[in-house]
């Protein structure tokens, strides 16, 4: 078994960052995620989870959850400034 070391990374002093991770279950036909907010000392200021009946995609999933996460966090009145996404693929935000 192989482990990658990966360690989150805090935001600047004074600034939010959200984290994102998502899932896919075939046995269950359901997608699922997270996102966490996080402060520059790593304190959780806020954090939900998201699912849906049917499976998409893994980059969908991640996309998805992404967005979800977005509009979450401004519904809650939560001024992100960076993004983390727990994917090997990219995206870009304009």
């Amino acid at each position: 078994m192989h482990l990658n070391n990966l360690t989150w990374e805090p935001p600047p002093v004074g600034t939010l960052k959200l984290n994102t991770d998502a899932a896919v279950s075939s046995h269950q036909n359901k997608t699922g995620g997270g996102v966490i907010v996080r402060d520059h000392t790593g304190k959780i200021i806020a954090a939900t989870a998201f699912s849906r009946v049917g499976q998409m995609q893994p980059k969908v999933a991640e996309g998805w959850v992404l967005w979800e996460g977005l509009k979450w966090s401004r519904d809650n009145g939560i001024n992100i400034d960076h993004i983390e996404v727990d994917s090997t693929h990219g995206f870009t935000i304009n």
